[in-house]
């Protein structure tokens, strides 16, 4: 067994299922399509990522997988898990519980909607953890889109305004400066307002960018 276990929470991709806040303005076909093709890259990512890396991947989804006409194909090197009850933070303590509870030394939770996620990053947040106690990817809107453990802290978990600016902030009040690091923010598209910031931000994952905005102009 590998010492790096990889947590991904991700939904499955049906309309009415995913990105809400983009569906209430562009459209449930827009923001599924939009899901779609982020989940896709991440999968491919991590496929390639885990060929060369002794990390093992773990995919935890809110409900079981619809896999007719969403044309997701889940490699057969991630397990397939489920996420607990619970609100965001419940999910993502059990989750971490159930990982360590399994052996892993080294844990990462990430979402499954960064469109500028890149292996670099999994391979620092996973060296942090050679030092600290705990590592972030922060996001422009006051959250963030990794947390990595080096032993369970469900305090992490506890008492944090979810889906609120304030969800980092609360999350370092309950460690000591010295014990955590974190990683080059990025942003977490979950609204037109940051969908447009994105799309014309320079840099980012070009083939994304284009894939999003032929999806974008079918509307």
């Amino acid at each position: 067994m590998n010492k790096k276990s990889l947590i991904v929470f991700l939904k499955s991709p049906v309309p009415g299922n995913v990105k809400t806040r983009l569906a209430k303005t562009l459209g449930d076909e827009f923001a599924t399509g939009f899901y779609k093709i982020n989940l896709q890259y991440l999968l491919k990512l991590l496929h390639d990522f885990t060929a060369e890396s002794q990390v093992d991947v773990f995919l935890y989804i809110d409900t079981p997988f619809i896999q007719q006409n969403n044309n997701i194909k889940i490699p057969v090197t991630m397990a397939v898990k489920y996420q607990s009850p619970g609100d965001i933070g419940e999910r993502m303590k059990n989750a971490f519980r159930e990982q360590f509870l399994g052996g892993y030394e080294k844990v990462l939770l990430i979402g499954s909607d960064i469109p500028d996620f890149t292996v670099n990053i999994l391979s620092q947040a996973f060296n942090a953890l050679d030092e600290k106690k705990v590592v972030f990817g922060p996001s422009v809107d006051g959250g963030y889109y990794l947390i990595g453990q080096r032993r369970y802290s469900p305090e992490l978990f506890n008492g944090i305004n979810w889906s609120t600016s304030m969800v980092l902030e609360e999350s370092l009040k309950k460690l000591k400066s010295n014990e955590y690091d974190l990683l080059e923010e990025k942003i977490d598209i979950d609204n037109v307002e940051s969908l447009k910031e994105w799309l014309s931000a320079p840099g980012g994952n070009r083939k994304i960018k284009e894939s999003v905005a032929r999806l974008l102009s079918k509307i």
